[in-house]
């Protein structure tokens, strides 16, 4: 062993408990496996995080169940806490229909001990505290003890039930009965309409403060006012703080969700159809809120929502003319800004210079108290990419300047690789970001990102961040981690921000 490496060793070593818990926790579970090897006295500490984090995902053959076995089994085995370290476990594998309870099907001879073992793993499991099985309605209805199993977790406080083939009664059993008070709850992706089996009844006796799910034809019956009213009827959810729906292209009155869900602060829309708008229903008040365009163009809020988030892409050019921006989200879109007037607001939107009137310009007109602005700017896939690229960076550098209020700046580049992956490489990001800010000067944190994509789905990503320092005619731009930067948007937009003293 060197010098240097018995030296760095010692050192770590040398280090107290906390302290080495908080080091090995920033690990991934392979790292954090190698450190335990180093070492025989942070052995323990990093092991623990090695295996706090337990995940499976195979779909595309039977290896999945295998992996299962082994993984049980290697945790089952007598050395005194293995298991307990355990706090996450993630278990996606491939539906095998034939299989059979009694163990007969013909894939049962792979299938059965993985069932088996993993619910002996979760009847030891004590510490586990964040769930997910795919596919759970099947694993259950094979394998019973699987829901007793997860029924006495005592620590169990997120739970992931997604990608289920319906909403069997084994698995409307199993949410009735369940009695965990949790943190988050997610039900989605279900393959049936859920016209016989309903969802939401069958959460009555559970408590949940975040729950996501995808909402089918639940709310779209039994919309009498009379019905809705009060902590007897099923769709009353008090203890909910975060919602995730996906709504259904069924015709749901707002005022509905407003009832069944009366203390929520953040509301997240995933997709969106039609729903009954003509009671302007709202909470009370509101933390947060994203989701389509389609969605706010039916509802929208009557108080002050601090965060804002528009998660269609705006001015999208039409399939027949992609160099051409659409223009009719614009107005909905800012019609919702005006009205909820945030502290943070994060948009997606084409490059477009050709915007300027029909958006810039309007929103600074309509965002009083914004603080911290994210944009998503996606190039056009035809036409002059890069001169319009340009054109809209000066033209939000302008903005910005209308904008006395905002004090952080995300911007991030969705481009085409194959169409100008070549410019982007040229662009010298630091040079950017001074050029975005020459009209603004009250931004005092800017993170910029390019992102490289196919048909803009994400695929790679470079991201910098600066803090901004000096006054307006020298600014200079000092180099800060990712992380750094989302805690200095997290206080400028805190409700108790006070610039002199939280920056």
């Amino acid at each position: 062993m060197s010098r240097e490496t018995l030296c760095a060793q010692q050192g770590l070593l040398g280090l107290n408990e906390d302290v080495l818990l908080e080091i090995v926790s920033h690990l991934d579970a392979a790292s954090a496996n190698n450190l335990s090897a180093t070492a025989r006295g942070i052995h323990p500490i990093a092991q623990r995080q090695a295996l706090s984090n337990l995940e499976i995902n195979v779909m595309d053959n039977l290896h999945g169940y295998e992996m299962i076995t082994e993984m049980c089994t290697y945790m089952l085995d007598d050395i005194p806490g293995r298991l307990h370290c355990v706090k996450s476990l993630k278990i996606r594998v491939r539906i095998i229909e034939e299989c059979h309870p009694s163990g007969t099907g013909p894939y049962d001879k792979i299938t059965m001990p993985a069932r088996r073992k993993l619910a002996q793993f979760l009847e030891n499991a004590i510490q586990l505290q964040s769930l997910k099985l795919y596919p759970f309605g099947n694993l259950i209805t094979l394998e019973p003890r699987l829901k007793s199993a997860i029924h006495a977790l005592p620590n169990l406080r997120c739970l992931n039930i997604s990608d289920l083939l319906d909403l069997s009664p084994c698995v409307q059993e199993f949410l009735l009965t369940m009695r965990h008070q949790l943190q988050k709850l997610r039900v989605a992706d279900l393959w049936t309409d859920m016209t016989e089996y309903r969802v939401l009844p069958a959460l009555r006796n559970m408590k949940m403060t975040d729950l996501d799910l995808d909402l089918s034809q639940d709310f779209a019956c039994r919309r009498s006012s009379n019905t809705l009213n009060g902590p007897h009827h099923p769709y009353f959810f008090p203890d909910v703080r975060k919602l995730s729906l996906s709504l259904p292209d069924e015709n749901i009155s707002m005022s509905t969700l407003v009832r069944a869900f009366p203390n929520i602060r953040a509301l997240r829309i995933h997709r969106c159809g039609s729903f009954t708008s003509t009671e302007a229903a709202c909470w009370e008040s509101l933390d947060s809120v994203e989701g389509p365009v389609g969605f706010f163009e039916q509802w929208s809020p009557t108080c002050h929502i601090p965060h804002v988030s528009i998660s269609s892409r705006l001015a999208k050019p039409h399939f027949d003319t992609p160099s051409s921006a659409t223009t009719h989200e614009l107005k909905p879109t800012l019609c919702l800004i005006r009205k909820a007037s945030p502290v943070a607001l994060t948009l997606l939107i084409m490059a477009d210079p050709g915007l300027t009137d029909s958006f810039w310009i309007p929103l600074t007109k309509c965002t009083p108290r914004l603080r911290s602005l994210e944009i998503h700017l996606y190039t056009f896939p035809e036409g002059d990419v890069m001169p319009r690229l340009f054109a809209c960076k000066n033209v939000i550098s302008a903005a910005l300047g209308l904008m006395p209020t905002v004090m952080h700046l995300r911007l991030s580049v969705v481009y085409s690789w194959r169409r100008i992956g070549t410019e982007i490489d040229q662009i010298q990001p630091e040079e950017w970001a001074l050029q975005l800010l020459e009209q603004a000067p009250s931004v005092r944190c800017v993170s910029l990102s390019f992102t490289s994509c196919r048909r803009y789905f994400p695929h790679d990503t470079k991201t910098t961040a600066w803090k901004v320092v000096g006054a307006r005619t020298c600014r200079k731009l000092e180099r800060i981690t990712e992380a750094l930067e989302e805690d200095v948007q997290r206080r400028i937009i805190a409700p108790d921000f006070d610039p002199r003293t939280s920056l």
